[in-house]
Parts: structure tokens; C-alpha cells; sequence
């Protein structure tokens, strides 16, 4: 929910906020979907108002309607042990500084899904006020947290 014009930032500093986090992603059919989740468990996406499983929006999907497809957010560190990065080639399946999990690929294989590269978007509106003014604020000054500032007016109060 967007605060009404003329309080807060203005649209400019909202979309300046909003970062991209480069995740994998693995797509599978829906009916899959469930089952990833409880496998998976360990390796799925767990970020405050982020969603981990989401439509596929690719253009391959929407031709393949009657197999819709999902994409499930994989972690970025994606745990210990995995399958080597793929090389740029004719492939042009290239995940730089990216693993897959060992588990996932072999999930991928067993149920016909693919691990795919995905961008993240954080927002303004998915982030908390700590972390949108750790954004804002020039290099070496601290967000204050809730407890300084309860000091502060305290000290304020009793000048």
C-alpha cells in the first residue's frame, strides 16, 4: 500500500530503493509444485514478502497452456555440494558465480523441469524502515534503530 501523494518518497526514490537479487529458479510443471516445496524444503527462497513459488512468465509457458508452468525460487547460497556451473556456449545456459544444489538438479531431471536463471526485485515496498534508510543514508552514517531512538527522545523529553 503506497502512502498518499506529498508524504513519504516520491516515486523517483521509491524505484531508486529497489534492488535485484540474481537467484535460480526452478521451473516445473504446477501439479510438481507441491511436491518441490517438501522435497526442497532447505533450498527454497525465504525472503520477508517475497513470494517463492510464481507464475512462469515466460513466453514458452503461455504457448504451453494447458502445462502451466511455476517457478520456484531457489536460494542464492543454495547449500553445500552442487552441479558445476554450465559455460556460455551454443547452450546459452550460463549461471556465473551460480551452483545448482545437487538435490534440485536431480528433482529437475526426475519430474521434466529445468533450473533456470531469475532476477529477484526488492523493492521499496518489501523492504523495512531499517533497511530502506540503510539505502538512503550517505556512506558511514547508521540507520538508527528503534532502541536509539528512544534514548533520543527520552533525552529531548527531559531537557
Amino acid at each position: 500500500m503506497q502512502p498518499p501523494a506529498g508524504v513519504g518518497l516520491d516515486r523517483r526514490m521509491r524505484d531508486g530503493v529497489c534492488r535485484h537479487v540474481p537467484v535460480l529458479a526452478l521451473r516445473l510443471p504446477s501439479s510438481e509444485c507441491g511436491a518441490a516445496m517438501q522435497q526442497l524444503s532447505a533450498y527454497v527462497l525465504r525472503l520477508p514478502r517475497i513470494k517463492a513459488v510464481i507464475s512462469d512468465p515466460s513466453p514458452r509457458a503461455s504457448m504451453e497452456a494447458p502445462t502451466n508452468t511455476k517457478l520456484i525460487l531457489i536460494q542464492p547460497d543454495g547449500g553445500v555440494g552442487g552441479v558445476a556451473e554450465r559455460e556460455e556456449g551454443g547452450s546459452g545456459k550460463e549461471w556465473v558465480g551460480r551452483v545448482v544444489p545437487e538435490e534440485v538438479a536431480r528433482f529437475a531431471e526426475r519430474c521434466g523441469g529445468e533450473v533456470v536463471p531469475w532476477n529477484v526485485r526488492v523493492g521499496y515496498g518489501e523492504l523495512n524502515a531499517v533497511e530502506v534508510l540503510k539505502i538512503l543514508l550517505p556512506e558511514g552514517l547508521m540507520a538508527p534503530s528503534a532502541f536509539e531512538q528512544v534514548l533520543w527522545s527520552k533525552r529531548t523529553c527531559s531537557l
